[in-house]
């Protein structure tokens, strides 16, 4: 952070730059839940004020050359400002992280997505280390055999990499 200078203007920038500007602001997205249960969605827009942007809603706008940076943020333990929780008078709360981010900003831009939370606060933050493997590396392979082929191709890649759609 002591290193870090705030750009005054961030449209000079080529667009690889203005992804890493987007993923070190992921920090400041403040998102929450609108049910109880429910799930943190970071892509909401969670402020009226026009001056504060959502990090992960600009990185998702950039589209598939954003999307290997997302998979080298699904090990990112790092937190945001959002968390989620069952319901608002019970005293647990998870604080959601960067990998959080990136596998909803992923399950957005592939054709299938590739983690499913299976309860109310099934994050991917806080899932058992063999399961994040499995999704990354599922999501790794997708990439890799689908770059430069049709979105009807990639949608069949990514069923063959089995990510949990039914």
């Amino acid at each position: 952070d002591a290193e870090w200078n705030e750009p005054r203007n961030i449209e000079q920038f080529n667009l690889e730059n203005k992804v890493q500007y987007w993923i070190y602001h992921l920090r400041n997205v403040n998102c929450y839940q609108n049910e109880q249960p429910g799930m943190c969605y970071l892509l909401s827009v969670f402020n009226q004020d026009k001056k504060i942007v959502n990090a992960a809603v600009k990185i998702k706008e950039i589209g598939e050359p954003a999307i290997p940076a997302l998979i080298k943020l699904l090990e990112d333990r790092r937190p945001t400002r959002s968390i989620g929780y069952w319901r608002d008078f019970a005293p647990s709360r998870t604080v959601l992280r960067y990998q959080d981010a990136a596998i909803q900003i992923l399950n957005e831009l592939t054709p299938a997505p590739f983690y499913r939370n299976g309860s109310i606060g099934a994050y991917f933050s806080n899932l058992k280390p063999e399961y994040q493997a499995k999704v990354i590396s599922s999501i790794n392979s997708w990439y890799i055999k689908s770059r430069g082929k049709s979105k009807e191709e990639q949608m069949w890649i990514a069923i063959d990499e089995d990510p949990g759609i039914y």
